[in-house]
């Protein structure tokens, strides 16, 4: 059978596109399955994500962190709350040593001396992770945190310190204060001065066992007056010292005059 030679030219170039076109085909699906990931890898797989923003510009989201075991303690907070820059404690009296709050790790407390910042010695050798305070005899220290020999103190100025058993936790300081011999207290006296019929100072803040002088400068006699105490008499020129020993620590008491309603003092005991 004969056929055209334009017949013939027809029938290969048809050939051809079929071909073409099966090809592209298998490229398309080639393609679409190369990035349509098998559900749950993407989810699962820890990697950073590409996201779209909100400008059209790709965004890397950061893999979730893997959890490690492991956990952060922030720096200490805590401060030493006693004792104060103007304590002056007594040696073999009890004295509290306190810190603001738990350091949740154990610790110790040991003694500095200030003039040459020397370690005088372990006031305990293990403080508990809830304690906040100490009752130390201000006698003696160990010689060290394990060693339980122990040593006696003597007076001058020291700087308290705890040391916590944690990198995570900084050692903390008092403030300098004094250890002193008993003779050498001295017991604060406020003097109240009585001038025009009025106490002044007319308040005065203290603590149980400070001594108040009274003066009066007036041209008269004053009789002062306190609940639950007899009264004292002030001649012109006079003084005289009161002992608030007989004060209850957090209470407020009144000096006054029946004569003079001027004459006032309030008394707060801390």
């Amino acid at each position: 059978m004969n056929i055209k030679p334009n017949y013939l030219v027809i029938t290969i170039s048809i050939l051809v596109v079929s071909m073409v076109a099966v090809a592209l085909i298998a490229m398309i699906v080639r393609d679409t399955q190369t990035e349509s990931p098998a559900p749950g890898n993407q989810a699962n797989s820890g990697a950073p994500q590409t996201t779209p923003s909100a400008n059209g510009t790709p965004t890397q989201t950061p893999a979730p962190a893997k959890p490690s075991g492991n956990t952060t303690v922030a720096g200490s907070k805590i401060s030493i709350l006693s004792p104060i820059a103007s304590n002056s404690w007594v040696i073999g009296q009890n004295n509290l040593i306190r810190w603001s709050s738990e350091g949740k790790v154990p610790g110790s407390i040991y003694l500095v001396r200030v003039s040459d910042k020397a370690v005088v010695g372990w006031i305990i050798s293990n403080i508990g992770p809830h304690q906040t305070s100490y009752t130390w005899d201000t006698r003696d220290v160990f010689l060290s945190r394990t060693n339980p020999a122990k040593k006696n103190i003597e007076t001058g100025n020291y700087i308290i310190k705890i040391k916590f058993d944690s990198n995570a936790m900084p050692e903390i300081s008092s403030a300098p204060f004094s250890i002193i011999y008993s003779t050498e207290v001295q017991i604060p006296t406020y003097n109240v001065q009585i001038k025009d019929f009025k106490f002044n100072p007319a308040t005065i803040t203290l603590k149980k066992g400070d001594k108040i002088r009274f003066t009066n400068n007036d041209p008269v006699e004053h009789r002062i007056m306190l609940a639950s105490v007899s009264p004292f008499v002030l001649p012109p020129g006079q003084s005289f010292v009161f002992d608030t020993s007989v004060f209850q620590s957090g209470s407020s008491y009144t000096f006054y005059s029946e004569a003079y309603s001027t004459l006032t003092l309030k008394v707060t005991v801390q």
